[in-house]
């Protein structure tokens, strides 16, 4: 088993999160199914120290170092990503809600 690493990547997205990758095992696996074996790395996402999920990716044997570390930072990327959406959908929710409240205090009101 190998060591825990820390990818030295920052993700800057538009609402400025900060995420980084810790590899926390990499290892040779293999598909029953297929009969075929692979790299088996499990990660988390960091918020700073923060542990703020956890994820798995498998890889070809023949992948590199590299391009498995290029692969868990587009993880984050895409962790990033979907941190925004959920952001904004929140925000989206809660003006929604607001409307209709509103709407429905209006209905039957005389001005």
């Amino acid at each position: 088993m190998r060591t825990a690493r820390i990818i030295n990547q920052t993700i800057m997205s538009k609402n400025k999160l900060k995420f980084s990758a810790l590899i926390t095992s990499a290892k040779k696996e293999r598909d029953i199914e297929n009969q075929t074996d692979y790299i088996d790395v499990a990660f988390d996402i960091l918020d700073g120290k923060k542990v703020v999920e956890s994820r798995r990716l498998a890889f070809p044997l023949e992948f590199t170092q590299k391009q498995i570390k290029a692969e868990v930072k587009k993880s984050c990327d895409l962790y990033a990503v979907e941190k925004e959406t959920e952001d904004e959908r929140r925000k989206q929710d809660q003006i929604n809600t607001e409307a209709n409240e509103n709407i429905a205090a209006l209905v039957g009101k005389k001005v």
